[in-house]
């Protein structure tokens, strides 16, 4: 065996006191994906993101995406998992998210992480570049790189499309902006739980204010969108969410309002120094201790702004002429500065992000869908099992065998072959569809059956059409091993009947390929010893596995 395909060939596990006769494993190509018979889930290796040893399917509901998005960030929650305890790097460089064909990666952005106690937990961001309203969109979450120490896909900034001004997580007392750097100055706001992760703890207090750069605005007679997740912890004072404030005057404000019907408003400045007092409806969102999502939108074209609660337009959307004023002059997250009366925030805020876009009602809606929704049955994202990379699980279809297993009874002197359904073998059919031109071998793992039953009991062959069996069989060692079929070991001397079915080397890369659909049968014999006395032995469904040689 050369050196190549031994690097190819896990080590296989004895599995002692498993009633598992042998695990087959076909192997996908690196470009490839084969269709297995009977249907089973596949994974296709694709670029074998990264060299990482595991992966988890994602899968996001289309019936929670009113249209198609393009580059939407998706909120992963990590929940828990105590699959990838001690398989993950302490700080979760080596994750990678890559799309249904593991073709491309996503950009990704960790939020929050902790791991111990036996499991991980995690908040990630991830720039999911297309996501369909009529089908489910699936991607996949890759880890335990063993080699790679560096955060692969791990691009903040790119999570978040252009037209994101700033995007505020709230998470920790650097007050950063993922998107364009805009990070804030904490004036003395505490962290404490918030929607996703973490959140700003706003306490009413003269200090619990962040102060940011003008930037984090768009300005003048532009396109705008606000949103933010907030859970009021009291609603008996006016109080205020973002503000610019500049030479004794508010430049712009989303504040709540206790004195008009408990509205939150939108205050912006003309010129000349008059103001518009804006009053935006979400009447709704003024309870304490419940979460609630807010969006305010501008669209300069119509000349008024438009709001958004928990997903869904608000009725009271409102005329309002003023720009946001092009000044020099700090944004404040949680407060208004001192021109009136300061309007301190009392309560939880998190996810504060804002556009220099009028973001669509789809884009709204999936947005709240993917947070309110983060986690239970009806999840925005769902997750599959771990696996390896292309793996899958499936019963095997034992052609002739009117039971799926080897079965023996009675006082046997010396060997005796499993007779189920032939004079001394079973026979099973594998049906290989290649999706391109990359497989190139098939591996059977042999492990022992029982204590007394080993593999070394066991036996394989291989015939291209179940006609011309050569006779030749492979005794299995004890313990186990990996039988490996390819083009370059498929003759009589190595267990192998009938045509070849790796014909050409259509990629180049030195090995044979099995170039269309074709059936590939093997028998499998069992020399039960004859000190085991009166027992039954069965198998369990087979799994498979996959990659090629490169």
């Amino acid at each position: 065996m050369s050196p190549k395909t031994r690097k190819m060939i896990k080590d296989f596990e004895a599995k002692a006191k498993v009633l598992t006769v042998f695990v087959l494993m076909m192997i996908v190509g690196l470009t490839s994906v084969f269709v297995i018979n009977p249907s089973v889930e596949k994974v296709s290796a694709g670029v074998y993101p990264g060299s990482c040893s595991y992966y988890k399917k994602l899968t996001i509901d289309h019936d929670q995406v009113p249209s198609n998005l393009v580059n939407f960030p998706v909120c992963v929650l990590i929940d828990d998992d105590s699959d990838m305890y001690e398989k993950v790097k302490s700080n979760l460089t080596d994750i990678e998210f890559w799309d249904s064909t593991n073709t491309t990666q996503y950009y990704h952005e960790v939020e929050s992480y902790l791991i111990g106690g036996g499991v991980v937990n995690a908040t990630i961001w991830v720039n999911v570049t297309s996501i369909s309203s009529t089908v489910d969109t699936v991607f996949y979450l890759w880890y335990g790189n063993a080699t790679d120490s560096s955060h692969n896909g791990y691009y903040p900034s790119s999570v978040w499309d252009n037209s994101f001004s700033s995007v505020f997580h709230l998470n920790n007392t650097d007050c950063v902006d993922s998107k364009n750097s805009n990070d804030g100055t904490n004036g003395g706001v505490s962290f404490t739980t918030g929607k996703m992760g973490l959140g700003g703890d706003f306490e009413s207090g003269d200090n619990d204010v962040i102060t940011c750069p003008e930037a984090v605005l768009p300005e003048g007679d532009t396109e705008c969108t606000v949103s933010f997740w907030l859970k009021l912890e009291s609603n008996s004072s006016t109080w205020a969410v973002i503000s610019k404030y500049k030479d004794g005057d508010h430049k712009f404000a989303i504040y709540y309002d206790t004195g008009t019907n408990l509205q939150y408003k939108v205050y912006m400045m003309d010129g000349s120094g008059t103001g518009e007092g804006l009053n935006m409806g979400c009447n709704d969102a003024d309870e304490t201790g419940v979460w609630h999502n807010l969006v305010f939108i501008r669209e300069p074209s119509d000349d008024d702004w438009d709001s958004h609660l928990d997903g869904s337009s608000d009725t009271l959307g409102v005329d309002g002429t003023n720009d946001i004023i092009d000044d020099a002059a700090s944004v404040l997250i949680g407060d208004i500065d001192d021109a009136w009366s300061d309007m301190p925030l009392d309560g939880i805020l998190d996810e504060l992000r804002i556009s220099s876009v009028k973001r669509n009602d789809s884009w709204i809606n999936a947005c709240y869908n993917n947070i309110n929704n983060i986690s239970g049955v009806d999840s925005f994202v769902s997750w599959g099992d771990e696996g390896e990379p292309g793996s899958t699980t499936g019963v095997i279809d034992f052609i002739n065998s009117l039971n799926d297993y080897f079965t023996t009874s009675g006082v046997v002197d010396g060997s005796y072959y499993a007779n189920n359904t032939g004079p001394s073998y079973e026979t099973a059919n594998l049906t290989v569809t290649p999706d391109g031109t990359n497989c190139e071998w098939i591996r059977i793992n042999v492990s022992d059956i029982d204590t007394n039953i080993t593999a070394d009991c066991i036996n394989i062959s291989f015939d291209d059409d179940n006609s011309g069996w050569s006779g030749n069989w492979h005794s299995c060692t004890g313990g186990g091993e990996s039988i490996i079929v390819n083009g370059s070991n498929w003759d009589a001397n190595n267990w192998m009947s009938g045509n070849n079915p790796f014909t050409a080397d259509s990629d180049g890369d030195g090995y044979d390929e099995i170039q269309s659909t074709t059936s590939i049968y093997w028998r499998v014999r069992v020399n039960y010893p004859s000190y085991i006395g009166n027992e039954t032995y069965s198998k369990t469904d087979m799994t498979y596995d996959g990659g090629h040689y490169s």
